[in-house]
């Protein structure tokens, strides 16, 4: 089965979207958590290494029930005012990211993601 150029542009903007979704939600993240990494403390990186544990540890309960990453995405957002004196600039990032991932890139992930689908099943039915 070949796929029709219209399904394959759905495809590679589903993918797209998916990836861009996944970065703004992970991106900021671990960006901030390597920056409080490299300018704490000792004790304050035996906190953030754990609270990250934590977080990968709801992250992979999250993935074997397909719920959200936005609790362990906070989660170390909490880890990360342990670490870092200023938050304001870090809570926004997180925020506006966390923003466009809901509003924008997840629904477009959906509806790219069933026109793909649909277009599929036609060129499969087409000779």
């Amino acid at each position: 089965m070949t796929l029709s150029s219209i399904t394959k542009g759905y495809k590679k903007k589903w993918l797209i979207c998916y990836v861009l979704s996944i970065l703004c939600t992970f991106g900021p993240v671990i960006g901030f958590g390597i920056y409080a990494l490299a300018v704490s403390d000792t004790n304050t990186r035996l906190a953030l290494t754990m609270m990250s544990l934590l977080s990968m540890g709801i992250a992979i309960v999250n993935i074997l029930f397909k719920y959200s990453f936005r609790t362990s995405v906070y989660l170390m957002v909490l880890a990360l005012s342990f670490a870092l004196k200023e938050m304001t600039v870090a809570l926004v990032i997180v925020t506006v990211c966390t923003g466009l991932d809901e509003f924008v890139f997840e629904p477009l992930t959906k509806s790219f993601k069933n026109k793909y689908t649909i277009n599929k099943e036609i060129d499969r039915r087409e000779p």
